[in-house]
């Protein structure tokens, strides 16, 4: 991937070029597994982003992968950056943001993006729902408030 392009080679040796203007979401299966990615906005953000769908629903969870290396160049492991979005919504929202000013921008974002959800609020001014429960709360919203 290059640019937010995607490059597909056919059988017949032919190349295309995709992106968000001709495709909305990209499956693929191999011997290491298979996934969905979308191509979807980040709330705030003008570009467009390629990632992959990690668990569906009322509220989605989308995720990416991010590597992190030594100094030397060694693979030091990595982490999930995690988003969520809204059925139906080209639009994501990252929870990842530091601290500013006293509040975190999870729970600025977290009582706009859960209003309409007042069980998974409580848990989030109660403190049992944090920033990194992200994939906790995906799935207590679906099984709660997701229809």
């Amino acid at each position: 991937m290059r640019k937010g392009k995607i490059i597909v080679f056919h059988e017949n040796g032919k190349k295309e070029k995709l992106d968000h203007r001709t495709v909305s979401k990209i499956e693929y299966g191999s011997v290491w597994g298979t996934g969905i990615f979308y191509y979807k906005i980040q709330k705030g953000y003008s570009g467009v982003m390629l990632i992959e769908l990690i668990k569906a629903g009322a509220v989605n969870l989308y995720g990416v992968y991010i590597h992190q290396t030594s100094f030397d160049g060694v693979s030091s492991g990595g982490n999930m950056l995690y988003y969520l979005g809204k059925e139906n919504e080209g639009t994501l929202t990252n929870f990842e943001r530091p601290q500013q000013y006293g509040q975190t921008w999870f729970e600025t974002y977290a009582k706009e993006f859960f209003a309409d959800c007042g069980p998974v609020l409580q848990k989030i001014e109660r403190k049992e729902f944090r920033r990194l429960d992200l994939p906790e709360i995906a799935e207590y919203y679906n099984s709660t408030c997701g229809n």
